[in-house]
């Protein structure tokens, strides 16, 4: 009972949230949907990060993870306004916007996951005190289930590798690759040892 009560009270903050930035969008004009587009990708980059850092730095009851993910999120993003929206540019005669509308809210919808993902890594490293983290995007490549990644024309831009690397010493390393290994689904995860020559930060005043 209390998951169903959360998920129903966070559904409706999901709700007000995604008709006030509509409405805010809705007012520029133009035929083209920003409104649904903005909430769709802003509402998969937001499910990507608090997916990732829920499931491997925090934990949280049951019924608050599942408000969040599926009440709030639920009702904030709108695949079923997505899809009326496209019908309603092609019935228009609008078949590149309604293209548009359709493959760029999937694919930004994809890559803002990934972003969210990435984001919650770099963030547990940060705020973890190591000494620095980059993300490092790949033209091509394969892994374990040897599917090729790739950023040749008609595959998705955010189908490419990704490569994090997190620079410190192996103490701290060590301390934080259990929760590395829990908020990496798919990827390999190695150590190696580095030679440092310098290592500067932006001159403080």
């Amino acid at each position: 009972m209390r998951t169903t009560v959360a998920v129903g009270i966070a559904g409706a903050f999901g709700a007000v949230a995604r008709y006030g930035l509509e409405g805010v969008v809705s007012r520029r004009g133009g035929i083209f949907p920003w409104g649904t587009f903005l909430v769709n990708v802003s509402g998969a980059l937001v499910l990507g990060f608090l997916f990732t850092l829920l499931t491997g730095r925090f934990t949280i009851a049951p019924w608050l993870r599942s408000a969040l993910l599926i009440g709030f999120l639920g009702a904030y993003t709108t695949f079923s306004t997505l899809s009326l929206e496209t019908f309603r540019l092609l019935e228009d005669g609008a078949y590149a916007l309604a293209t548009a509308n359709a493959l760029g809210s999937l694919g930004l919808g994809l890559a803002a996951i990934y972003v969210g993902v990435y984001e919650a890594i770099v963030e547990l490293v940060r705020t973890e005190g190591l000494a620095g983290a980059t993300v490092v995007r790949g033209i091509e490549g394969f892994g374990a289930d040897s599917r090729l990644h790739t950023s040749r024309i008609l595959r998705l831009s955010e189908d490419l590798p990704v490569v994090i690397e997190v620079v410190d010493r192996p103490e701290a390393i060590d301390r934080i690759l259990p929760r590395l290994d829990e908020m990496v689904g798919e990827g390999m995860l190695t150590v190696e040892k580095v030679h440092i020559i310098a290592y500067r930060g932006k001159a403080k005043n």
